[in-house]
């Protein structure tokens, strides 16, 4: 392994947002409910609109990471790593 090295972090983080969100919706400064745009404006495009909070967090939203599928496949191949 060198300082180039590419590993998946993918979920390290979501416990850490988890967490604050409910911290954030116990202080009653945002509910699970809410829409995203509400607080990334530009998240509504493309018919994102309707997406809250809740259905980020328990992967309800639909969204996909375009190229995901392809890096997988290339981490599985032990010769392009």
């Amino acid at each position: 392994m060198t300082a180039q090295t590419l590993f998946p972090a993918n979920s390290c983080g979501k416990p850490i947002a988890a967490l604050a969100i409910a911290i954030l919706e116990e202080r009653g400064l945002l509910n699970i409910n809410q829409r995203i745009n509400e607080f990334i404006p530009a998240f509504k495009n493309y018919g994102k609109d309707q997406i809250t909070i809740l259905q980020v967090l328990t992967h309800q939203a639909g969204l996909v990471l375009p190229g995901l599928q392809a890096l997988y496949e290339e981490w599985d191949d032990a010769e392009k790593i």
